[in-house]
């Protein structure tokens, strides 16, 4: 099903497709089970499977498939990566090739490239570009986190300026002033 300029216009074995929007799945040949609704919404991808865009260049340039994106310029740098959510204007913006990462909110994960982190708010861990294993969830919990790991925060910038490894806080505001520490846990506000 395709509506709008160019929308599914290379498709030759496809099926399954569904495609909103000026530009939308307009390389897809093979691809099958995609959604697309936007303005170049999955634009580039030519055999991308089961991925879902929805707004303007969302996952532009997907090829790895079973992608989520949902806002303007959500996931719009994906390519080979899969498993990944994002739901937000830039959310997931430099993702490329990682896996599993889950970004909601205004620019979360935005500078993120690694895999197997998770951000619930606008500028949570979005400066975050090779740590792993990281969870924030909160308005820029994390969100000076560059290369730390296994770090978790849940709050109103929590750890806004942590990058070290193995930090948590819970509460608004709670192990904000953390900058390299290691093994820190804070609680309160």
């Amino acid at each position: 099903c395709a509506f709008g300029a160019d929308a599914l216009r290379a498709n030759t074995t496809a099926s399954d497709n569904n495609a909103f929007g000026l530009g939308a799945l307009d390389e897809n040949t093979t691809g099958t089970r995609n959604n697309a609704f936007g303005t170049n919404a999955l634009g580039a991808p030519r055999t991308t499977n089961d991925s879902t865009a929805f707004g303007h260049n969302a996952l532009l340039l997907d090829t790895g498939g079973s992608n989520s994106a949902f806002g303007s310029l959500a996931g719009d740098a994906i390519s080979s990566g899969t498993g990944n959510c994002a739901f937000g204007l830039n959310a997931l913006g430099a993702q490329t090739t990682a896996l599993n990462a889950s970004a909601f909110g205004t620019s979360a994960l935005l500078l993120n490239t690694a895999a197997d982190n998770c951000a619930f708010g606008a500028n949570s861990l979005d400066a975050n570009t090779s740590g792993v294993r990281n969870s924030a969830f909160g308005a820029s919990a994390l969100s000076g986190i560059v290369t730390g790991t296994d770090c978790t925060a849940f709050g109103h910038n929590a750890l806004l300026g942590a990058s070290g490894i193995q930090n948590s806080a819970f509460g608004s505001r709670a192990g904000d002033a953390i900058s390299i520490g290691v093994d820190n846990a804070a609680f309160g506000s």
